[in-house]
């Protein structure tokens, strides 16, 4: 579900190099978007973007993990042919503000004082 009145988004790319599950790290997303809700009164939404090599594996890891949030299975890699992300993963998370403007570049699962900034950036 959309959600229109969301003050931030976080946009999650994850392309089809190496173990998706190992990339995904769906548990931990889960973590942090429980973190979020539990301790921000701004809305938050979470945008997955996947480039599997393996639609069927990318579902069995969504189911597996219990992951209910929407995914965006981009088997075409338009989001990168679109936005032209570095090679490198650090890049490939952002939080963007309501008119989605990055405000926060890296990945908050991956590194604590990221992780800080972006609740930092989202609460305030």
């Amino acid at each position: 579900d959309v959600d229109m009145n969301a003050t931030h988004k976080i946009l999650i790319y994850v392309d089809s190099t190496g173990c998706t599950s190992c990339r995904l790290q769906l548990q931990r997303w889960k973590a942090f978007i429980a973190e979020v809700d539990s301790v921000c009164d701004q809305s938050v939404q979470f945008l997955f973007y996947l480039t599997p090599k393996n639609v069927k594996e990318a579902y069995y890891i969504t189911r597996r993990d219990d992951f209910t949030y929407p995914m965006c299975i981009d088997s075409k890699n338009e989001i990168n042919a679109r936005n032209h992300f570095p090679l490198e993963d650090l890049f490939h998370t952002f939080l963007l503000d309501a008119d989605n403007r990055v405000q926060v570049i890296g990945n908050p699962i991956h590194n604590s004082a990221i992780r800080e900034l972006y609740l930092k950036t989202i609460c305030q």
